[in-house]
């Protein structure tokens, strides 16, 4: 063996001994570490997975009753209480995680400090989704249609089937299902068709230049009367 290759293998074999030297001293700050804090985390991972469950169960729990409590089979309501029930299960959840942390020891001060920060940035860049949920709040609120009814606003037409955070979803008549965002929905003029027992119906009829326009009326009444779906009250014009 030369000079050389024993000079070589001497420094892989110090090597080999620094690293074993520095991985017992990592394993015995391990064992030291979990002597002194291991029944601490335990404690803290036991008590965390309780309140995950005991949050879960209340959660389970809070928003079923707060939609009953605000549906109450009222399809004027319906909307609503998708809306609110929607908004606050995610915020119970947000308030479960943030609580959890807390309970294994992570500081969430900056964590929150840091979404606030970051909210104002997001808020910036997410103008749109905010936009659209404001929208939805204020389509909950004011219930300008509900489940079932069918709308027009803009160019869009159909019946109700939900209102999201940020979407209204609408079939059309041929079985199409639409995505309407909120902003569109609340910043259109929106014609309720359904909200209305009765509606009148329009017929256009063209005439010649020479028509009687008293006989046509007479006529138009008389063939509005054989038909059994128009009303009497109030009287066809």
């Amino acid at each position: 063996m030369t000079n050389e290759t024993q000079v070589v293998s001497g420094g892989l074999i110090a090597d080999l001994n620094s690293r074993l030297h520095a991985g017992g001293e990592s394993f015995d700050q391990l064992a030291t570490w979990l002597a002194e804090r291991g029944v601490q985390l335990a404690c803290d991972v036991i008590v965390a997975a309780l309140l995950f469950l005991i949050g879960w169960l209340l959660i389970r729990l809070i928003v079923p009753a707060v939609h009953h409590a605000l549906y109450k089979h009222d399809l004027n309501r319906k909307l609503m209480a998708d809306f609110t029930c929607s908004v606050l299960s995610k915020t119970l959840w947000a308030l479960l995680i943030v609580t959890l942390l807390g309970q294994l020891g992570v500081n969430v001060m900056p964590l929150i400090a840091g979404l606030g920060v970051t909210g104002v940035v997001m808020g910036f860049a997410c103008q749109e989704s905010f936009g659209n949920l404001a929208a939805g709040m204020m389509l909950a609120a004011n219930r300008p249609f509900k489940a079932g009814d069918y709308i027009e606003a803009g160019d869009c037409a159909g019946t109700v089937q939900s209102v999201t955070m940020m979407a209204t979803m609408l079939q059309t008549p041929d079985g199409k299902l639409v995505t309407v965002p909120n902003k569109i929905l609340w910043g259109a003029p929106i014609v309720n068709y359904s909200a209305a027992a009765i509606r009148r119906v329009e017929v256009p009829v063209q005439l010649g230049g020479d028509a009687e326009l008293e006989r046509v009326k007479a006529l138009a009444l008389q063939t509005l009367a054989a038909v059994p779906s128009a009303l009497a009250e109030p009287a066809p014009f």
